[in-house]
């Protein structure tokens, strides 16, 4: 073994170690820890060069506190394998008592993630780890392996272990040797006519991942990780990305990560990776319905079937799946995720991370679960480093400057470029492109008929002299792009067997060389294959079937589009979609071929009839047949495809433009309506469509009856590009004007923290005016606006040095604030708003802050203010969790830190009282009075889920059913989010039975709830049954109520019968609240 493998065995051996103590304490059985504290001496001797002795030996058995020591280094240690604070405080007496220097705490389990600062110095296993490999001492790391092997590991043990360690070396190389190098086949740069490999390491570029609100919104976004950091952080990961974003790079380099460096991060140490093609799995389920468990160990590789067994029961597997959305038929889409959703429901401490196209996912989500993470686009700093990589991987270890530096201002120079060189896969074409001489392309469209062009180009001009030209690269276009439709419209996988793909480069080839005998054709079907199979680049051998054939497929599924696309032009000119085209509309598979269809108009013509012609084809999509008009579905697909740089005619844009206007407008608290802002922020983008549309946004923001949503919607857009001269200079318009409502929005907007208008003089100039009216202070009524009360920015606070003068700065500048305005009242609550947003900084720094406060402005009496900060204060020295567990008007309700017999009750005034758990009925009366009863049965139910950190909330009762759904609200959303499980499938069980009086109050809470982002439901298997569907089908329920259920429960098929009858009730009710209603049902189901 050497020191790497030494290292990994000990980490192996400590993590058992911690297993066992768990498993024997969870049985009541308690002995282990003397024993564990016997294995630690020698352990912590060997590694810190103490000299412990165990005081419940020296000292007599169960010594209070104190478990070890070295006198004469005056080092104490508790050892626990609990963190209750008792035992902690007690120690830190007798620490203090007996005068040592230096307190240990060593928890043989798990260190909370988040250990408070105190007199302790907190130690798990992880420690003993690292303070190992930083010790680096090849005799000490072999006396600590012995001691642990000693008690933790026999013969047998030793010899499963050894076998284990084959196993996971060799699938370490496996993985090391699939990924190494980047595959991008036939796109790679040759030297001396030499393939170059280039290694996913050296060109490798971290992306940002972005946690969103919502996974649809890409402008709002909350945290910002990169890939170990959320690994380590969260156990289940959806990652979304555009076409090329780099999602897959992401899962394959985090594979390779793992299985080449877990000897050196211990955080990879037990992980083992599973890289699984989402359409690899729905391709298996579908002949064979099994579980993505089963698919693991039968179907992966056979060879670590018994690694991956073992790892699937240790959870300590990491399953990623790339790419669900290439899933093309959408009822197999719904099933890979339900299988998805079982498997983390049969392994919830697994860690699994799912990637997907944005356009696609939305349809078919997976459960809330789940965190969905957006990969960003690169920046200017990422771009760079990915080139200088590039050449360097190229060229070798001093890589080529010239060329870097060249490539670099080729980018930079031209701003389309520049756009197209955010997506990693798009930057790796540029890079070629310039790499072989080529000027670079300002579309996207045009960039992959270069990267293409040239591929081809090359290889027809290095085909043997010999041989009879019969096809060019037009040719092979033409051929390349009927298959590749077929292959988007018939293959989930995206691969064609060979013996079909000849089938069908036969049919097309004869179609164009009629008069060729069968001779030539085969021949030259045959040296397409051939080249196709070693040097094309975007169509080549990818694997071969289970009878061993060879199947072919694209290296990208944007170039599978792209081909796909110049076939759907071809047929549409040939009027081949005049009765279909609404199938292709409304699929989303198809929407990125839309997209590149309409812009394939312009790629080689750029006169006024392609732009005609494109517009045509832009209205054939507008006219569509839609079952419910109300939708809009094809306007929004419209101007989703304008969104992606398509040229029509100005004319139709405008025509557009106005029509989704006005549909906004007409009802902007439609969340189907809603959709339209979203679109329009990517239209945003596009330099032709921006001051038709900042135009367009001021005049309807101008507009008196305007919805204060669509405002605030246009003001959001606005202020995002207000960086912009002409759009900062008409909200400077607005700014100086006298329409005091626009004003009140513009500056109470809280969305966009950070536009570039807040910064300047002129805008806190005006807000400053309008603050010290005589209108505004007449009608004050206590509300500051928002971008007052928060002052100075973040962004700019960040620019000033440390922390010590970042804080200074804010205190100054929040005196400033004060000081500028004239109303006393105004002042007094700013400096309360003040006081309320700093809990994030130290108490000092408010101290310090209202010491200023009071030295500026002795003329104002901050008493109470001081009161209730001091109240909070108290209240987070408490031991109070920060996250309230219910509210009940004024009175909030707190678990208590570490103590699960507690809660905390704090009333309006910040009073605090702890009561024990269960709750005496006459202790709850003072707070809730009449309700009292209720509110105690309500709180048993939530914190019966907490106190057993099952997270189920569960219902026993009809009685109590209906007393959670009363007191829902009450609940902060984390005690009900994603453990009502047993609720849900409750309240499914009563919604069928028509004799149930309280059968509107169940249907109407879960219509409440948005299954889609908010909850882990995982249905009872019963309601999915025929029985239960044929009971809910015969019920006397609304077609509406039936669509929502069975869209919940089931599948298209079990559900689109409904569909037409619930769009007849929405034609036939004049309840405006009931229409709102069934439009979002049928949104979510027609989407």
């Amino acid at each position: 073994m050497n020191q790497a493998q030494k290292l990994f065995r000990i980490s192996q051996l400590l993590s058992r170690f911690r297993e066992q103590v768990k498993i024997l304490n969870a049985n009541g059985e308690f002995s282990i820890n003397l024993h564990a504290e016997n294995i630690l001496i020698k352990v912590l001797n060997e590694v810190y060069g103490w000299n412990l002795e165990n005081v419940n030996y020296t000292e007599g058995k169960n010594y209070p506190a104190i478990d070890l020591r070295d006198k004469a280094a005056g080092v104490a240690v508790q050892v626990t394998s609990t963190t209750r604070r008792e035992k902690q405080d007690a120690a830190i007496h007798k620490f203090t008592d007996e005068g040592f220097n230096n307190l240990y705490l060593f928890i043989i389990t798990d260190k909370p993630p988040k250990a408070k600062r105190s007199a302790w110095k907190i130690l798990d296993r992880t420690d003993l780890y690292r303070a190992l490999n930083a010790k680096n001492n090849p005799d000490t790391i072999d006396r600590v392996m012995q001691i642990l092997e000693g008690q933790f590991a026999d013969t047998a043990a030793m010899d499963k272990w050894q076998l284990y360690c084959k196993g996971l070396e060799s699938y370490d190389q496996y993985i090391h040797n699939r990924y190494q190098f980047l595959d991008i086949k036939g796109f790679s740069p040759k030297i001396n006519n030499t393939l170059v490999k280039i290694t996913l390491e050296d060109i490798y570029v971290p992306l940002e991942l972005k946690m969103e609100n919502n996974a649809f919104v890409t402008h709002v976004t909350e945290k910002v990780f990169g890939i170990e950091e959320a690994l380590a952080e969260l156990n289940r990961l959806v990652i979304l990305g555009d076409p090329g974003s780099g999602k897959s790079t992401i899962l394959k380099y985090l594979a390779y990560d793992i299985c080449t460096n877990r000897t050196k991060k211990l955080q990879y140490a037990e992980l083992l990776p599973v890289l699984i093609k989402g359409s690899e799995y729905a391709k298996y389920l579908a002949a064979s319905y099994k579980s993505l468990a089963e698919f693991i160990i039968d179907q992966l590789d056979r060879k670590y079937e018994h690694l991956f067994a073992e790892k699937l029961e240790k959870s300590q597997l990491i399953v990623l799946i790339d790419g669900i959305d290439e899933i093309n038929r959408i009822k197999l889409r719904h099933d890979v995720v339900e299988r998805i959703n079982a498997f983390i429901a049969q392994y919830p401490e697994i860690k699994i991370i799912v990637s997907s196209r944005i356009v696609g996912y939305k349809e078919v989500q997976l459960n809330a679960h789940f965190h969905h993470l957006q990969v960003g686009r690169f920046g200017h700093e990422q771009i760079q480093q990915f080139v200088s990589n590039w050449f360097a991987a190229i060229m070798g270890d001093k890589g080529d400057h010239n060329n870097t530096d060249d490539l670099l201002r080729a980018i930079s120079r031209n701003k389309s470029v520049y756009e197209l060189a955010g997506s990693p896969l798009l930057l790796t074409i540029i890079a070629l492109i310039h790499y072989q001489g080529n000027t670079l392309p300002e579309k996207r469209v045009a960039l992959y008929e270069v990267a293409t062009s040239t591929f081809l180009e090359n290889w027809v001009r290095q085909r043997e002299p010999s041989k009879p030209a019969n096809f060019d690269k037009e040719m092979l276009i033409e051929m390349l792009s009927p298959i590749s439709f077929h292959i988007h419209q018939n293959y989930t996988t995206g691969l064609i067997s060979e013996s079909e793909l000849k089938g069908l480069l036969l049919e097309e080839y004869r179609k164009i060389n009629p008069k060729l005998s069968t001779k030539e054709e085969k021949s030259d079907v045959r040296d397409i294959i051939e080249f196709l199979r070693e040097d094309a680049g975007f169509l080549f051998e990818k694997g071969r079937n289970e009878q061993g054939e060879a199947m072919f497929g694209f290296v990208h599924q944007t170039f599978q589009e792209y081909f796909a696309a110049i076939e759907f032009v071809a047929r549409w000119k040939e009027g081949a979609f005049k009765e279909n085209l609404d199938i292709y509309v409304y699929d989303a598979n198809w929407r990125e071929v839309i997209t590149l269809a309409a812009s394939i108009f312009r790629l080689n013509d750029n006169t006024r009839i392609s732009r005609q012609t494109a517009s045509r084809f832009i209205k054939d999509i507008l006219n569509v047949k839609d079952i419910f008009p109300a939708l809009s579905r094809p306007l929004l697909v419209v101007m989703q495809v304008l969104a992606n740089d398509v040229e029509v005619e100005f004319s139709l844009v405008e025509e557009i433009m106005d029509t989704a206007f006005d549909i906004m407008i007409k009802d902007a608290d439609d969340p189907p309506n809603g959709s339209f802002g979203g679109v329009f922020w990517g239209l945003l983008n596009m330099e032709q469509f921006q001051y038709y549309l900042f135009e367009k946004y001021i005049t309807v923001i101008k507009k008196k009856g305007t919805p204060g949503g669509v405002i605030e919607a246009g003001f959001f857009l606005l202020l995002s590009h207000s960086y912009i001269p002409a759009v900062k200079n008409e909200l400077l318009k607005i700014l100086r004007s006298k329409n005091e409502e626009l004003k009140w929005h513009l500056f109470n907007h809280s969305e966009t923290w950070s536009a570039e208008i807040f910064t300047t003089s002129a805008f806190r100039e005006e807000m400053l005016k309008y603050l010290n009216s005589k209108t505004f202070i007449e009608n004050y009524e206590g509300k500051l606006p928002f971008q007052y009360r928060i002052g100075i920015t973040r962004r700019e606070l960040s620019k000033h040095g440390s922390k010590k003068d970042q804080e200074e700065l804010l205190i100054e500048n929040r005196i400033l604030f004060v000081r500028q305005l004239e109303c006393k009242q105004m002042r007094m609550d700013l400096i309360f708003d003040h006081v309320k947003t700093t809990e994030v900084i130290e108490p000092a720094f408010t101290k310090r802050y209202l010491s200023r406060v009071k030295e500026t402005f002795p003329e104002i009496d901050i008493a109470h203010i001081e009161r209730v900060y001091e109240a909070e204060v108290l209240l987070q020295s408490s031991g109070l969790h920060r996250r309230m567990l219910m509210r009940f008007g004024s009175v909030s309700v707190h678990a208590i830190e570490g103590d699960e017999t507690k809660f905390g009750f704090v009333d309006d005034k910040k009073a605090l009282k702890i009561l024990d758990y269960p709750f005496d009925h006459e202790g709850l009366v003072p707070y809730f009075g009449e309700e009292a009863a209720a509110v105690q049965r309500v709180l048993s139910i939530a914190i019966r889920a907490l106190s057993k950190w099952s997270l189920k909330v569960s219902v026993s009762s009809m009685e109590d059913f209906l007393l959670f759904i009363k007191y829902y609200d009450n609940m902060h959303r984390d005690t009900v989010m994603l453990n009502a499980v047993h609720v849900i499938n409750y309240a499914l069980n009563y919604v069928v039975d028509d004799r149930n009086p309280a059968r509107p109050v169940i249907l109407s809470w879960l219509k409440r709830q948005d299954f889609n982002t908010q909850w882990s439901y995982f249905v009872n298997r019963r309601f999915m049954e025929k029985k239960y569907k044929d009971m809910l089908n015969e019920s006397t329920l609304a077609p509406n109520d039936k669509l929502f259920i069975l869209h919940l429960i089931g599948k298209k098929r079990d559900y689109e019968h409904l569909i037409i009858p619930t769009i007849d009730e929405f034609n036939e009710t004049s309840n405006a609240g009931e229409k709102r209603s069934i439009k979002a049902l049928l949104a979510k189901v027609l989407e």
